[in-house]
């Protein structure tokens, strides 16, 4: 049993490098030792894109865009000039987890994940421009997994697109800026009647016969690769008045409101 499953991994593993789109490929990177002047990049990936140019891009979470140079040293290729400035922007600390997919002419989707929590009370994230409604108030604090407080600055809802492309919309999550993942809240997707079952080192979210998502088990953490879905149109509490309405409208009369 042992030898054929060693056999089937070889041929997956044929199968993603020889037969998958280059647009497809993607690799994971942890976050360690001197992480925030460069950070290299798989030798057998670099293997796959030996065309890769010295001025390459990061697109961010945002859609915005980083210009980062790669340094080659042998077999190694690095990311240098300009990543210290993305990863300073985006607020990366020892430990993250990120997910590089490379979507040609030298650039690469950089995708922060989203951690599956049995023991948060609620969907969490340190990162404002995910939201696609926001309410800015002092909604208390939140103890972190080192015992210390923090505050809890705003609220609202987060739309996320799921690895198998469904939309999920995280409701009243907590906007906590000293928190380092992206927290979805087993506890609250139960009380919306979602199905979380974790079997074998695999996940999967599931409401009545529709799959909404699924993922593995990485360095002990049930993992999702989604992506905010921020071209939603941000709100505070103070859009819901008549005259921005009248606007988003095309200028309908208050009357027609």
């Amino acid at each position: 049993m042992e030898a054929r499953c060693r056999e089937c991994r070889k041929r997956e593993q044929h199968y993603y490098w020889n037969h998958f789109e280059a647009t497809k490929k993607r690799f994971f990177k942890v976050l360690i030792a001197d992480f925030s002047r460069e950070l290299s990049i798989p030798r057998k990936f670099v293997l796959q894109f030996r065309d890769l140019s010295e001025d390459a891009k990061l697109k961010g979470p945002s859609g915005n865009l980083w210009s980062v140079r790669l340094k080659r040293s042998g077999d190694d290729v690095i990311f240098t000039g300009g990543w210290s400035k993305f990863a300073e922007d985006h607020r990366s600390e020892l430990g993250d987890f990120l997910v590089f997919r490379y979507i040609g002419d030298s650039c690469f989707k950089v995708d922060l994940e989203w951690i599956i929590d049995t023991c948060a009370s609620y969907h969490a994230t340190p990162r404002r421009e995910f939201f696609a409604t926001y309410r800015s108030e002092n909604f208390g604090v939140v103890k972190m997994g080192n015992y210390d407080t923090t505050n809890i600055i705003g609220m609202r809802d987060i739309h996320i697109k799921t690895n198998i492309g469904c939309k999920l919309v995280l409701k009243d999550v907590r906007h906590v800026i000293d928190l380092r993942l992206n927290l979805i809240s087993v506890v609250k997707l139960d009380d919306e009647d979602f199905d979380v079952r974790f079997h074998k080192g695999q996940w999967k979210l599931s409401k009545g016969s529709l799959i909404v998502a699924n993922g593995k088990k990485c360095h002990t953490l049930y993992r999702l690769q989604a992506k905010a879905c921020v071209e939603q149109l941000n709100a505070t509490e103070k859009d819901f008045s008549i005259e921005l309405w009248h606007r988003r409208l095309r200028h309908m009369s208050k009357k027609g409101l």
